[in-house]
């Protein structure tokens, strides 16, 4: 018995840690200049559709007839 009770003293008295309010993350090595050109291609394609469906939307589609 005496042996648990200073079990539980020891654990009571040991140092904590503050609690993590975000998960540690893995370390991720740096990107290469491929991963950066395949990006910048995605982010230009996609611009380019969405100015093409803004614009068809609004200026390419004729007025409706007017009743």
């Amino acid at each position: 018995m005496r042996t648990v009770h200073r079990e539980r003293i020891a654990a009571l008295n040991a140092p904590r840690r503050a609690p993590s309010l975000t998960p540690s993350l893995a370390v991720t090595p740096e990107p290469s200049p491929a991963d950066l050109v395949s990006y910048l291609v995605g982010a230009y394609a996609f611009a380019a559709l969405y100015a093409y469906g803004v614009l068809d939307g609004l200026v390419l589609t004729p007025r409706a007839p007017a009743p």
